[in-house]
């Protein structure tokens, strides 16, 4: 959970939506598919020959799986 290159997890923009995004969720397996499937249908599928950023990703809303996993 601690930041590292291109996964900025103390970025308040990112900390805000994960936190609205479990909201009220209080087993963890609820919590982790709910940041799962917003990733999911937030990010448009899209190859990419980039390094990947989580917030670079936040703002384009797409890439391919190393976008997603980064982002979540």
């Amino acid at each position: 959970l601690a930041p590292a290159v291109g996964i900025q997890s103390d970025e308040p923009r990112l900390r805000q939506l994960a936190l609205r995004l479990v909201e009220g969720r209080r087993d963890v397996l609820e919590a982790t598919r709910a940041l799962v499937d917003w990733v999911y249908t937030y990010l448009e599928k899209e190859g990419t020959v980039s390094v990947p950023d989580a917030l670079a990703t936040l703002d384009a809303g797409r890439g391919d799986c190393n976008e997603h996993a980064i982002l979540l």
